[in-house]
């Protein structure tokens, strides 16, 4: 097996799933948001360690299917997620119905509640679907503390929400354990780790001018390339810390 050839075998293994992807179906009126003067059912309460997920593990969390948010049956894929360090939660007329929740994600700021105009913002959700984009979701570091993941529809009013065919659900994936999802110091691919050599690749291949065996710009493998956490995971694995701190 040549260098290039190596190289590019251990970046695919990096964010190879671990696992086989497991199907949640989401009730359309589920919430775990404020609800006010309307109908919903509890969100969707996965355990992670039954998942054989636990912190500072990569997951996949991508929407399927749609359902449909008012009289007039128009679809949506409206969606959001929360960690939490337990799986209590409060009463629908709460804001912070989540007591445990935890911060991950890139964070939303969600609408009032139809009725009334209350507060439904928690700053620890992060989005998984959009009203009608093409089948939406997020790659997420689980955070410290975490050991459940909650899941809903996200809406102002629920009650007329409805899902006829049953196919709105989360599919959620392990890509790499926690300190095993970044790529190798051996970033130039000459057998050497963690060198100048590698160092100079790095940013080179940072800057757009990769070498032909390099590994990838995404170094700690949450699925965006060249940032500042890539940069940040790159020295602490030099310096022998873990790929997620």
């Amino acid at each position: 097996m040549t260098i290039a050839t190596r190289t590019t075998l251990l970046a695919t293994l990096a964010l190879t799933p671990l696992a086989a992807a497991v199907i949640i179906p989401i009730p359309p009126r589920s919430a775990f948001l404020r609800a006010s003067q309307d109908t919903v059912t509890d969100p969707v309460i996965l355990t992670l360690a039954t998942l054989g997920i636990a912190p500072g593990d990569l997951i996949r969390i991508r929407v399927q299917g749609e359902f449909t948010f008012n009289t007039a049956n128009v679809i949506s894929r409206n969606s959001v997620a929360v960690f939490s360090s337990s799986a209590t939660l409060l009463a629908s007329n709460l804001q912070q119905r989540v007591p445990g929740a935890i911060e991950a994600g890139v964070d939303f700021i969600s609408a009032p509640t139809f009725n009334g105009g209350l507060p439904t913002d928690i700053p620890q959700a992060f989005r998984l679907g959009d009203h009608n984009g093409p089948l939406p979701g997020v790659d997420v570091v689980v955070p410290p503390g975490a050991t459940h993941l909650f899941l809903s529809v996200y809406d102002s009013f629920y009650q007329d929400n409805k899902d006829t065919d049953a196919d709105f659900a989360a599919e959620v994936t392990l890509l790499c354990a926690a300190n095993a999802c970044c790529g190798s110091t051996d970033f130039d691919g000459d057998g050497d780790e963690a060198t100048d050599a590698d160092i100079e690749a790095f940013f080179a291949a940072i800057a757009g001018n990769p070498c032909a065996g390099c590994g990838s710009t995404d170094f700690d493998g949450d699925g965006d390339e060249a940032t500042d956490a890539d940069i940040e995971a790159f020295f602490r694995v030099i310096a022998g810390g873990p790929c997620i701190p």
